[in-house]
């Protein structure tokens, strides 16, 4: 029982931090990079703009009776934009 304790706590202290990793907490993707990448944009259902991925979210709707996700940008997200058919909860996120 003891061993397993020490065993335990050893790979607890080996196990990398996020900094080991080469990721910062609260480290934000830098955009710049996003906007000549085209596998990072995408087209915001609602305003029809191309955005950076990361500044999007994919709400759950109904089309023709079938489920699909719809890409919405955070600022149409949070003033209030909704799929058809939309059944669940959005939680506002900073933009």
């Amino acid at each position: 029982m003891e061993r397993e304790a020490t065993v335990t706590r050893r790979k607890a202290a080996q196990a990398p931090t996020s900094e080991a990793r080469g990721v910062k907490v609260g480290e934000k993707m830098p955009s710049e990079k996003a906007k000549d990448n085209k596998a990072l944009a995408a087209i915001c259902v609602a305003c029809n703009k191309a955005v950076s991925t990361e500044t999007m979210v994919s709400l759950l709707g109904r089309d023709n009776g079938k489920y699909q996700q719809f890409n919405v940008c955070l600022p149409c997200a949070n003033g209030g934009w909704r799929p058809p058919g939309f059944e669940g909860i959005y939680t506002p996120r900073p933009i």
